[in-house]
């Protein structure tokens, strides 16, 4: 793996989420990192009744390569994925930006779609 790459991403990242913070903050979504470290950010976003996650991680036995994405709510009592994004190696971190910018909105769209906030 690329660990200076790793790195970048990974601070790519996590000033996406500072500078995306009041823009969410304002659409009633809160940010929680869970973990930032050399090895892992994971970050959670609370939509209310919907919880995101992304994950960038270094791990060479996960189908992605730095980063994921995924989204579910509760349906019935049954846990349903809405929405999820990882990258490959071929992934430029402006393409890794721009995903979750989209992956966010397609989760907020479907959080205000389903209950009315």
């Amino acid at each position: 793996m690329n660990t200076l790459l790793f790195v970048e991403v990974r601070k790519s990242i996590a000033q996406w989420v500072n500078n995306k913070s009041e823009e969410l903050k304002n659409k009633n979504i809160s940010i929680e990192i869970l973990k930032n470290n050399d090895e892992c950010l994971r970050i959670e976003f609370n939509f209310g009744e919907v919880l995101a996650e992304i994950l960038v991680t270094e791990d060479d036995y996960s189908p992605w390569h730095f980063v994921f994405f995924q989204a579910g709510d509760i349906v019935d009592g049954v846990p349903k994925m809405i929405h999820d994004w990882y990258d490959n190696d071929k992934t430029t971190i402006e393409e890794i930006i721009e995903n979750l910018d989209k992956s966010i909105d397609i989760v907020f769209k479907y959080h205000k779609e389903k209950y009315n906030n």
